[in-house]
């Protein structure tokens, strides 16, 4: 999987249905080549926000993934 097709795709908390944002980065393992955390940009009704209050990120370790869709990618915070 490449990490274009990584961004493209929404968050979803499985537990309450919430949209946390989307993948913004990715934070790889140089030995073993694999990801280990992806880096969610939230997203806002009012994106315009975020250059008053700075980019909110969330870092998700790979353990919180439920599963990787087409479109969205689920994860168990």
């Amino acid at each position: 999987m490449r990490f274009s097709s990584l961004q493209c795709k929404d968050v979803i908390n499985v537990n309450d249905g919430s949209k946390l944002g989307y993948v913004n980065d990715v934070e790889m393992d140089d030995a073993c080549l694999c990801i280990t955390c992806l880096v969610i940009c939230r997203s806002s009704l009012m994106d315009y926000i975020k250059f008053f209050h700075g980019n909110q990120e969330m870092v998700l370790s790979m353990s919180q993934v439920v599963s990787i869709g087409e479109d969205v990618i689920l994860v168990n915070i």
